[in-house]
Parts: C-alpha cells; structure tokens; sequence
C-alpha cells in the first residue's frame, strides 16, 4: 500500500523490473487462494487457466522462491538476465531448474513489453482517464475477445477500481 504512488508511477513510465513482478507476486498471495482472486474478475479464469487451483498457488510460489533467489541489483536492473552462470546460480540457490529461471524472466520481459506499451494511458478509475482504444492495443487480440472486448476490459478496471487498491482511484 505504502509503495502504491510509486509503482503506479513507474508504471506510467513505462518501467517495470523483476522487484516489481516479485512485489505484486506477494500482493496477489496475500489476496488468497489465487484461484478465488481469479474467479472474481470477469474473463480471468479463461484467460489464465494455469491459474486454478492449488497448482495456482504452487506456480506463485515457485516464482516468488526463484525471485527470493536474485540480487537486489537483478531485481533491480533493467536489463534482463541472460548469463547462463546467473541463471544457473539462481536456480541453484532456489532450488530450481534453470527452465523455470529463464520461463520466469521470460514472463517478466512480456510483461515489462505490455508495461511500456501502456506509457501515456493514463490513470485507471480517473473519470475516463484512460485512453480504452490504447489499452485496448495493448491487450493481446486473443485475450480481448476472452474478456468480452473493451466492455468487458473496462469493466475489469472498473472492479479492480472498485477494490480500492491505491493508484486505481
């Protein structure tokens, strides 16, 4: 919560690193089962099937333990790792295979892609602030049509507004 101005502001930056990704990761596991969470926003469920369940939470946890893993200078850096020797030292250290290291910096890096695509969107929850026909690029065409186009994406930032999360407002 006390993060949630500066998040939201290096996100309209268009920045995004790995202390982000492990940061929301935590957030979401405080939220609860992570199926539930997903069962409450509309379209989620078809969009992340990976996500149901137990194995939800078991996926979150691997990437919170690889995370927990790094340097602060990895977390922090804006540049991805690709050094076989960090990837194998990370994995080593979480236990982990380097697969996974490298699944998990690859989600990272889609994710820091739609973050910097989102630049200039505005702020959700701020009476029409944000730009839908932006974001609406932004979202990959696939899972647009999962969440009903840009009504059922407006009406996803409408209820994630609506759980009063800071930034959201």
């Amino acid at each position: 919560m006390d993060k949630a101005p500066e998040l939201a502001q290096r996100l309209s930056e268009g920045k995004f690193t790995l202390r982000d990704m492990y940061e929301q990761l935590q957030n979401i596991m405080k939220m609860g089962p992570i199926g539930k969470v997903m069962e409450m926003m509309p379209g989620m469920s078809h969009i992340l099937p990976q996500l149901k369940g137990d194995e939800g939470n078991s996926k979150l946890k691997i990437m919170i333990n690889i995370l927990d893993s790094m340097t602060d200078e990895e977390l922090d850096s804006n540049k991805p790792i690709k050094e076989p020797s960090r990837m194998q030292r990370i994995a080593r250290g979480a236990g982990r295979s380097v697969k996974e290291v490298h699944e998990l910096i690859e989600q990272h890096k889609q994710f820091a892609r739609m973050v910097d695509k989102m630049k200039g969107l505005g702020k959700p929850g701020r009476s029409g602030a944000v730009n839908m026909a932006k974001m609406a690029n932004v979202v990959p065409p696939h899972i647009m049509k999962q969440m009903g186009g840009v009504g059922g994406l407006n009406n996803l930032l409408k209820q994630i507004g609506d759980l009063n999360i800071p930034g959201f407002k």
